[in-house]
């Protein structure tokens, strides 16, 4: 996973993550750039289900929602 650094616009690598918690990963994230040297913690969470678990876990309770709600709006 990658994401665009915020200061210089080069990719950003995870480094290193964690389990934050049951639908969460924290991530270390370090600028590709070396003249740049950023590096930023995110995070990673699920936040909706498309298709439900054939064996669900009972402390998981993420909202079941039709495939086309789940998709990102397409912006032009």
């Amino acid at each position: 996973m990658s994401m665009t650094c915020p200061h210089c616009g080069k990719v950003m690598h995870v480094r290193t993550s964690q389990k934050a918690s049951l639908v969460s990963k924290e991530a270390y994230y370090r600028c590709s750039n070396a003249n740049c040297g950023h590096i930023a913690i995110g995070i990673t969470e699920l936040i909706r289900t498309v298709v439900p678990a054939n064996h669900p876990n009972p402390n998981c309770s993420l909202p079941v929602v039709k495939p086309d709600k789940a998709a990102p709006p397409i912006l032009f």
